[in-house]
């Protein structure tokens, strides 16, 4: 029965010109205790989906304009926007977040390969794995180069099938990379997916 209820049921804005006439509801106690007059509210959100309200309030009596009433909803639409963009934000990085700790509970390492630029870009995980310094400027052949000689043939294969157009897009296989730092030897097992732009 309040006018921030009655405007997130109506979904518009609720201009209330005079309280002492008002009959749709009735103003807070705390507006009551400092003799707010008149108010306009606006609902903050988008159509359908709205979660706050914007208010504001006068001692005196006001008769709003129009202009008063299109700038007071231009106030309301960029706070909606900007609450949702620190939202989608928020829930961006928590997202990521939670990808990172899963990636360190799995031990899992991403890369992607750019095949016109011939530019390999590793997570700390895969740098770590190749023993590849965190500045290092990967390549493909730098890649190729600390997998197994035993398994180096078979993925020089299948990655050459992976990049004809028409074939499985996905594949996931098992090899062993050399660190080339301490000469470790670890298996490896990698899920790749190949993306074509414009047939490429």
């Amino acid at each position: 029965d309040s006018q921030a209820g009655y405007t997130l049921q109506r979904g518009e804005m609720v201009v209330v010109e005079d309280a002492s006439e008002e009959k749709r509801f009735s103003l807070p106690l705390l507006l009551q205790k400092h003799k707010v007059r008149s108010s306009m509210a606006s609902p903050l959100g988008i159509s359908g989906d709205y979660w706050g309200v914007l208010g504001a309030h006068s001692t005196g009596r006001l008769t709003f304009t129009a202009d008063d009433l299109n700038f007071f909803r231009a106030i309301a639409h960029i706070l909606t926007e900007a609450i949702q963009r620190n939202e989608t934000l928020f829930a961006l990085e928590e997202s990521e977040s939670r990808f990172a700790l899963a990636q360190e509970a799995a031990q899992l390492g991403t890369h992607v390969f750019d095949i016109e630029t011939g530019r390999v870009h590793w997570d700390q995980r895969s740098r770590d794995f190749w023993g590849a310094d965190e500045d290092e400027v990967i390549t493909l052949e730098s890649m190729l180069a600390g997998i197994h000689p035993d398994d180096l043939d078979r993925m020089k294969r299948k990655f050459e099938e992976l990049l004809k157009p028409g074939k499985p897009d996905r594949v996931i296989d098992q090899f062993r990379v050399i660190n080339r730092k301490d000469q470790t030897t670890r298996w490896i097992e990698s899920t790749a997916k190949i993306l074509f732009r414009e047939g490429r």
